[in-house]
């Protein structure tokens, strides 16, 4: 019996360390930041103002 437990603790152990990773990423020798939300266009051709953010938003959505 205290070799099950000992296994299972290992293999909870285990997946507990491939689950809880981080991921790094560069381009170009510079860090990647992700953005939840972020709307590439909006580099090109700025919204006016808060509300446009929001219909933009209510947009994009709707077609999910």
């Amino acid at each position: 019996m205290r070799t099950i437990t000992k296994s299972v603790g290992m293999a909870a152990l285990l997946a507990t360390s491939l689950l809880s990773t981080s991921a790094n990423a560069q381009l170009a020798g510079h860090n990647v930041v992700l953005v939840h939300g972020f709307q590439q266009e909006d580099l090109s051709s700025p919204p006016q103002n808060l509300q446009a953010v929001k219909n933009n938003g209510a947009d994009y959505w709707r077609t999910f």
